[in-house]
């Protein structure tokens, strides 16, 4: 069966109870006054979020809430050595992990550009985007599912968003795993990467992407996240084993200026009840922004780390990357962004220089037919998340005894002579295209097989028999 219609996602709210704009931003200024020199800052408070079972393994969130003292170490450079920041590239085939060239991020920025909000939200609360493939905007961000080898039974949700057609940005700590003391794991890079470009969802057939599932092969991050924590260094970039972005498009990317004005940024929550497998968006006020760091008024908790942090100029309608999510303040709903930088975009350039093949499993019929609540669209390429439901209508797939499959590939259970009830005969339609042969009868001298496919016997007469008594 085909069909001829377009489909329009919903939006929905989920809030959060905002906290008082004008004190938090005195309260944030008034930390940045503060010039206690500390010897080296404290621990980070890295939060994993509740156990959600998936695919058989533990996925929970990773995320950091830094105290006041913490952030004030790594705003303030007169408190922390300055020292180059080098990229490292990381080959998830052969677990090797190569130094780039070292270079300092400038400490000074240019001067401040301002820019909006442009969504209905306030600061303090998250926006549902259903069907983020529909919606241009949303189509770079992608959802992360991270494995570690050190925590075998253990995967992590984060966020990032498409820079080019097969790099992601995302956030150092996704890709790096740094062990709180006295915890057994190790410090190391990601086992396994797998990247779901425009997910929203969550169906028999794992998260729900029009793109499908695309796995990493180079890691990017830098000695000052992977060395030291330093979380001034909290950028990872991904390179991708194939070129979702060819479909996806991606962003604009702006870096080398401080801002101000309002922050939007997006991701999947994964804590706080929420549950990972949705996208959502928010907004907060700029408290304020150096050369490293980003920090803003918005909601942000676990699972959204790495999620692209933008900027937009409602004048030109005009929107563009400035960096990615990397932590909170602690007790507060304040957070900071990593700042896209040069040695960020050295890496991004280094990876979209290696030749990459096509995505080879996406969604082949249109976009607006793809989880919208439609009915079940098989043999397109990827499982449409509406065939989970019972009773749907299943299109594209003609024949009388059709179903979806494995794979969203179109199926087919045949007939047999016992499921029609049929003793007997030949060329019967087995539903799938084909024909069934059912035997003959033979029970009995003057058995036949009537035009139903039932045993029938013409009984003889004393006349036909040639007897009079």
């Amino acid at each position: 069966m085909s069909k001829d219609r377009t489909a329009i996602g919903t939006e929905g709210y989920a809030s959060k109870t905002n906290m008082n704009r004008a004190a938090l931003t005195a309260a944030v200024v008034s930390l940045l006054v503060v010039m206690t020199v500390f010897p080296r800052p404290l621990e980070a408070g890295r939060i994993l979020g509740p156990c959600v079972w998936k695919e058989g393994r533990c996925e929970r969130t990773i995320s950091y809430a830094l105290t006041p003292e913490e952030v004030e170490f790594y705003r303030n450079p007169a408190m922390r050595p300055e020292e180059p920041q080098a990229a490292l590239r990381f080959d998830l085939g052969t677990r090797q992990e190569l130094q780039l060239a070292p270079v300092v991020v400038p400490q000074t920025a240019s001067s401040p550009q301002s820019v909006d909000f442009e969504d209905s939200t306030q600061p303090g609360e998250l926006e549902h985007i259903s069907q983020p493939w529909l919606k241009n905007h949303y189509t770079s961000f992608v959802k992360l599912v991270i494995d570690f080898p050190g925590q075998p039974n253990t995967t992590y949700g984060c966020s990032g968003v498409l820079i080019g057609s097969h790099t992601v940005l995302t956030a150092g700590h996704c890709l790096f795993f740094h062990p709180d003391p006295g915890e057994p794991f190790p410090s190391e890079w990601a086992g396994t990467v797998k990247v779901y470009p425009a997910a929203d969802g969550y169906s028999s057939e794992g998260y729900n992407s029009p793109y499908g599932v695309v796995y990493a092969q180079h890691l990017y991050s830098n000695t000052w996240w992977t060395d030291n924590e330093d979380f001034n260094g909290d950028w990872g970039v991904i390179r991708l084993a194939e070129k979702a972005g060819d479909h996806t498009g991606w962003p604009a990317i702006q870096w080398g200026a401080s801002w101000t004005g309002v922050a939007n940024y997006a991701g999947y929550p994964g804590d706080d009840g929420y549950n990972g497998t949705l996208f959502y968006r928010g907004h907060g006020d700029i408290v304020d922004t150096d050369s490293y760091l980003l920090c803003h008024t918005g909601y942000t908790v676990g699972g959204m780390s790495g999620g692209g942090t933008w900027g937009y100029k409602s004048e030109t309608d005009e929107r563009f990357i400035i960096g990615n999510h990397s932590f909170v303040y602690s007790g507060t709903d304040t957070a900071c962004a990593v700042l896209y930088n040069d040695l960020a975009d050295e890496a991004r350039i280094e990876s979209e220089g290696v030749p990459t093949p096509s995505l080879s499993n996406f969604w082949t019929c249109s976009l607006g037919y793809y989880y919208a609540d439609d009915g079940c669209d098989c043999d397109c390429g990827l499982w449409d998340p509406d065939c989970d439901d019972s009773g749907q209508v299943v299109y594209n797939c003609d024949l009388d005894n059709s179903y979806c499959g494995a794979g969203g590939q179109c199926g087919c259970s045949s007939d047999s002579c016992y499921s029609l009830g049929i003793e007997c005969g030949s060329n019967w339609d087995n539903g799938c295209g084909g024909s069934l042969s059912c035997g003959t009868c033979s029970a009995y001298p003057n058995s036949y097989c009537s035009p139903g496919g039932q045993c029938d016997c013409s009984s003889d007469s004393c006349g036909s028999l040639g007897r009079e008594c």
